[in-house]
């Protein structure tokens, strides 16, 4: 699982080197994901949001708003 600046998260297929999927949901640059659990992540992103999302389900859960007009840069 990759974020990059456009704010598009890829999952790679490591064996193949294709993209099985893609999750575009920031506005901007994707600073950090990390895995909450087997199927849950989270990713943070300058567009001032951290969404939270179920890979089992290939969809976003929620948005995490509220930091202002602040970027995001990690998760704990």
């Amino acid at each position: 699982m990759v974020g990059y600046q456009s704010g598009k998260i890829f999952v790679w297929n490591l064996e193949n080197h294709v993209i099985t999927q893609a999750y575009i949901e920031h506005s901007q640059y994707v600073r950090m994901i990390k895995s909450i659990n087997n199927t849950h992540f989270v990713s943070v992103s300058y567009d001032s949001t951290a969404k939270i999302w179920d890979s089992s389900r290939n969809q976003k859960i929620c948005d995490l708003i509220g930091h202002g007009t602040s970027r995001v840069y990690s998760v704990e």
